[in-house]
């Protein structure tokens, strides 16, 4: 049996992004914007808008996420851990595995950014599916929070007397679907953001599986686990 119960603390945020240098992984700014333009030869790092980091606190690209994992874990003083992934990379997810019988369907670019759902397939029904690998747990759990953030991602092309561009569309949660499994992908429960899901048992291992049954391409830009 599993139970599912809404809390939604962070479910009315205001979008927040990171938009850090390609070039040197610096720092640049933070965006508060549906719509982030200009970004060429710029990724966006996750940051769930509530967490209240200071920019001044992140010295690197990799330095972000721990410390907004201890920030996310703040507000939901019933957890005791957190894996917050604010860039996912090529090497987190499993394009062999399967949602029951729904095979991955998904883009995987070996840059930031670039890892993303396939649109619906219309000749043959099927959806975008992106799953990740095992994920790792520093203890075991019955109870979980997910948390994910998605966009789509528009590039002109160059034309005479106006450069190629990129720009970033950040979309709401219920865009896509979520599924979380405790039991290694065998089977899944669909998770709704930020909202909690609990098993009979524990498990200290978890696999997220992420659905697109729209028209468009999706990128996942961020998503964290609460146990």
């Amino acid at each position: 049996m599993v139970a599912v119960m809404d809390i939604g603390s962070l479910t009315k945020e205001k979008k927040h992004m990171i938009i850090a240098n390609y070039k040197d992984d610096k720092i640049i700014q933070r965006s508060t914007e549906d719509t982030i333009t200009d970004m060429n030869g710029k990724f966006l790092l996750d940051e769930p808008s509530t967490t209240k980091i200071s920019l001044t606190d992140i010295t690197s690209v990799s330095s972000n996420q721990p410390i907004i994992a201890d920030a996310i874990l703040d507000l939901y003083p019933d957890y005791t851990g957190c894996v917050f992934n604010a860039l996912p990379l090529s090497t987190d997810f499993d394009t062999s595995a399967s949602l029951i019988t729904q095979p991955s369907r998904c883009q995987i670019g070996l840059g930031y950014n670039t890892c993303a759902i396939l649109p619906k397939n219309e000749a043959t029904d099927a959806n975008g599916v992106l799953i990740t690998d095992t994920i790792y747990l520093s203890s075991s759990s019955d109870k979980f929070i997910v948390y994910w953030k998605v966009a789509t991602i528009d590039y002109s092309v160059e034309e005479v007397n106006s450069p190629s561009s990129v720009s970033y569309t950040l979309l709401s949660p219920s865009d896509i679907e979520v599924y979380i499994s405790n039991d290694d992908g065998v089977t899944y429960t669909q998770a709704s953001y930020l909202t909690p899901v609990s098993y009979a048992s524990t498990a200290s291992t978890v696999r997220l599986a992420f659905v697109n049954n729209s028209l468009n391409k999706i990128h996942l830009l961020g998503y964290a686990i609460l146990y």
